[in-house]
């Protein structure tokens, strides 16, 4: 890419504008930079998925991803199952690089393990497997028998960071595995010795997560449950507090602008300091004698959190006077709205969530006001699945394995449109990212193409006005067609007196972009700068 100076050339007519810059496009690049010259905008995909319910832990993504499925269904790009030894589990996935992760139940050397399996992105090839000790299970999904091996595999998801990945089995043996080669980098047993926890009816189920260089758990071992470990040593940072362990995976949260970690336990919620473990709140539910399984949901500084087996749903809201929290109980069901397994999501003022306990193949799909917890509307047919949302659709896996795409909005039920992705039973939740949805069931992992095509090539041209020194930036597309004012929103206009400078110190042009004909517009007063450079950093 060739940098130009800015000069002072007058503003021309803008059918034949006097300008600056060079006119050569550049090839695609993931993000798109424009220096004074003509470059290519694409769709911006980036990042991981880390673990369980993605980048955030709160079923929510970034991702651009193809809608129009009736004309142009999701692209199979592979699909791999019992021939390839990767069945028995309702383990979700984690993506990093081009690596999948994820839990499933073989048979090695005559007994069933749990074993953490790499799959390559691009072909499904299987990288790596790493046994992590037994797969025995209470009866579960009508399939096996009290103490048999039964219960359909693994029940927890890994969690990916950085060169690293962290699992948390059913049998509490929480590992940190090498993500290139799967070798076991540290490992702790929690039911033997020091530690001698137990295990919860079905074992466990909840997904390790990882923050400020901590593996945080909910350990279940007597006194000290909630637990951090050195995420690079494996060695116990802090333990406390005799919370019971539940299937539900704890969430990293910001209340009331504090982070925090808020977990689900037999005893309710209960918020810590992720660095000392030291509580910040408490809010007492009542335990079913059962299960609790899916995970609090927080918007602003409210929590929901439900359970099945009768025990319905409830809303507090979180405040602090100076070092003290407190909560307050806003909205409860008895009995109504569970969410079993399936965390709900949260947008726009409302969740959207599969409701019901034991209601496979007919749970239904409910739009709920997050502060009253009333119903909106309900859709039967979805089955005990898992729902996403991703930027602003829904995705929703049935238990059946179909993908379901769907409009949030609280006025009615909008499906956009579905596709039949997977066979077998699917209690889980997909990935989605770089333009592409990763989906498992108890029988088979499919990888789907629903890439958005890239927007046009951009022509970027400057202007600079000798007479008050301000600077015309615009941009449109090189074809002619005109700019999608929806691309607007993910600019961001960067300026710098020096080319080379680290891309953190460049400024942003505070200023709201012009659009008039489908090209865009943006001045600058610059008259104390000798020279001036621009560049244009687009992130769907």
């Amino acid at each position: 890419m060739k940098f130009h100076r800015s000069s002072g050339s007058e503003f021309g007519n803008r059918s034949a504008p006097n300008f600056v810059g060079g006119r050569r496009a550049a090839k695609l690049l993931p993000q798109t930079i424009f220096v004074l010259s003509v470059v290519s905008a694409v769709a911006c995909f980036g990042g991981d998925w880390p673990g369980f319910r993605g980048p955030n832990g709160d079923g929510t993504s970034n991702a651009r991803i193809r809608t129009d499925w009736a004309a142009n269904p999701p692209k199979v790009l592979w699909r791999k199952g019992a021939s390839n030894n990767l069945q028995d589990g309702f383990s979700s996935i984690a993506v990093s690089g081009q690596r999948l992760f994820t839990m499933v139940r073989r048979s090695i050397g005559g007994t069933y393990q749990e074993v953490c399996v790499a799959l390559d992105t691009e072909t499904g090839g299987e990288l790596w497997s790493t046994p992590l000790g037994r797969a025995q299970y209470d009866s579960g999904g009508n399939e096996g028998a009290a103490g048999n091996t039964g219960g359909d595999g693994p029940r927890s998801t890994p969690t990916v960071n950085g060169n690293r990945v962290y699992v948390f089995t059913s049998w509490l043996v929480l590992a940190c595995l090498d993500a290139a080669d799967g070798h076991v980098v540290w490992s702790v047993d929690l039911m033997a010795a020091p530690y001698k926890a137990s295990v919860i009816t079905w074992q466990n189920a909840a997904s390790p997560i990882v923050r400020d260089g901590l593996v945080i758990v909910n350990g279940n071992v007597p006194s000290k449950r909630l637990m951090a470990f050195n995420a690079e040593t494996g060695s116990l940072v802090w333990s406390g507090h005799d919370d019971k362990m539940t299937h539900s995976t704890p969430v990293n949260a910001e209340l009331v602008g504090v982070p925090q970690v808020i977990f689900y336990a037999q005893s309710g919620l209960v918020a810590v300091n992720p660095s000392t473990g030291a509580v910040l709140w408490r809010h007492a539910c009542t335990y079913n004698g059962v299960s609790v399984a899916s995970s609090p949901v927080v918007a602003g500084d409210l929590v929901y959190c439900s359970a099945g087996y009768n025990t319905g749903a409830r809303v507090i809201r979180v405040s602090k006077s100076g070092s003290t929290f407190s909560t307050t109980q806003i909205a409860r069901t008895p009995g109504l709205f569970e969410s079993q397994w399936a965390t709900p999501v949260f947008y726009e003022g409302c969740l959207y969530g599969i409701f019901g306990t034991k209601e496979h193949a007919t749970a239904p799909l409910k739009c709920l006001k997050l502060d009253t917890l009333e119903e909106q509307w309900s859709q039967d047919g979805f089955g005990m699945g898992g729902v996403l949302l991703v930027r602003d659709k829904l995705l929703v896996l049935t238990d059946a394995g179909a993908l379901v795409l769907i409009q949030p909005t609280s006025a009615a039920y909008s499906e956009i449109a579905r596709f039949p992705a997977l066979s077998g039973k699917c209690w889980n939740v997909p990935a989605v990212i770089d333009g592409r949805i990763y989906a498992r069931s108890t029988k088979e992992i499919v990888a789907l193409d629903v890439s958005v095509p890239p927007p046009p090539k951009l022509r970027l041209e400057i202007l600079r006005s000798t007479r008050d020194g301000k600077v015309r930036i615009r941009f449109r597309n090189a074809d002619g067609t005109p700019i999608d004012s929806g691309r607007l929103p993910g600019i961001q206009v960067l300026a710098s007196s020096d080319v080379a400078s680290p891309p953190a110190t460049w400024a942003e042009l505070i200023s709201d972009l012009q659009i008039e004909d489908g090209t865009v517009f943006l001045d600058e007063l610059t008259g104390a700068w000798p020279q001036r450079f621009y560049k244009i950093v687009e992130n769907p």
